[in-house]
């Protein structure tokens, strides 16, 4: 299993504020309002030979399973033998497995940090995550972020530890408002990864300030493990 953290290594906290905002993305797993951020796993070395040779047994197996139609369509009575068409998919469900497992111990690791800061109350987003997996260029990539499960983990580590958990309204634009002044930057894309906002100039990491302007915002409600809305 391979882990990693891109951390800072001394959180730091508005006076104002002792709670914690974490915002989710593509680009790195969260980036939480304390300046840590933890990477996406997907992006790394070990995953991404784990992907190549996913890719490589899935095409294995795909002539296989052609192979194995195209002799029962010619010879309905004789049925052929599935004996190598089955070892492919083994062993194409034996990749996919470790893949998952490497993607919950990582997912789950990181939420135990985050609650180590011991905040009391932390705030998310409420991602739209079923219209998100409409854009086909970016649905493959959500998939893998396990954005729900993530969600689900912090609430119940949340109420397990007396941490209040917020979710944002779904309406707030965190990611298009900015933290110093308040202006709602409309015209910012998904592909502007810094947030610079056109009136007062204030500039930062597109993460760092969604995450900032979640942890800030009073536009929430509480949640517990008999409430959901997902």
């Amino acid at each position: 299993v391979y882990v990693e953290y891109e951390v800072d290594s001394v959180p730091s906290y508005r006076k104002d504020s002792d709670g914690i905002g974490i915002d989710l993305g593509i680009k790195e797993l969260a980036v939480l309002s304390n300046k840590e951020v933890f990477a996406n796993i997907n992006k790394k070395r070990p995953m991404k030979r784990k992907l190549r040779k996913l890719k490589h047994i899935s095409r294995i197996y795909s002539r296989k399973l052609k192979a194995y139609r195209a002799r029962k369509k010619k010879d309905p009575d004789n049925r052929p033998t599935r004996s190598n068409l089955n070892k492919a998919q083994k062993r194409l469900q034996t990749v996919q497995q470790k893949m998952n497992n490497t993607r919950n111990t990582y997912r789950r690791q990181t939420v135990a940090r985050i609650m180590d800061l011991y905040p009391s109350y932390i705030t998310m987003e409420d991602l739209n995550i079923a219209s998100m997996m409409k854009n086909r260029k970016l649905a493959h990539a959500i998939s893998q972020m396990q954005w729900y499960a993530f969600r689900t983990d912090v609430q119940f580590q949340c109420a397990k530890r007396g941490i209040e958990f917020r979710l944002a309204d779904r309406r707030y634009p965190s990611s298009k408002t900015c933290h110093q002044c308040g202006h709602v930057h409309k015209a910012l894309k998904l592909s502007d990864r810094t947030f610079v906002c056109p009136v007062c100039g204030y500039t930062e990491d597109r993460g760092l300030n969604a995450a900032q302007n979640l942890r800030d915002t009073a536009a929430y409600t509480v949640l517990d493990l008999q409430t959901t809305m997902f």
